[in-house]
Order: C-alpha cells, then structure tokens, then sequence
C-alpha cells in the first residue's frame, strides 16, 4: 500500500502555462486545500488545464501529471 501521506506542491496550468493554482504542504483529501476553479478571485474559462502534483508517500516522493477540463 502506497498511502499518500502528504501533497508536497499542487500546481494548476492554463494552456498557456500560467500558473492559476499553488498550494504547498497539506494534507490529502481536504477539499478546502485544492483550486476551487477560480483565478485571481474569479471562475476560470472553459478549457484544458494541466495540473502537477508532488506527492509523498512511505517510499518517497512521487510526481503526477495530467489534465483536467473545466466546463460550465
């Protein structure tokens, strides 16, 4: 079991490689610690957004990358 035990980074992309989201040392699985959609303290554009985290487990760090969309 790899239990991820605390997320390291979290960092939110637009598809211009703006960073919209940054969070950094929490834990995982609390909604109130993630990107909520919004950026400068309004609701984002439809579209792609590449996401990074840095996770870390009982082995060590580990990294996860991927895309997400945002719709209405």
């Amino acid at each position: 079991n790899d239990q991820v035990l605390s997320i390291k980074r979290l960092r939110i992309y637009d598809r211009w490689g703006n960073m919209v989201f940054s969070n950094e040392n929490y834990l995982p699985n609390d909604p109130s610690e993630g990107w909520n959609g919004t950026f400068n303290g309004r609701t984002v554009e439809q579209g792609v957004y590449v996401y990074v985290i840095e996770y870390v487990t009982r082995n060590g760090v580990n990294v996860l990358s991927g895309d997400l969309t945002v719709t209405e």
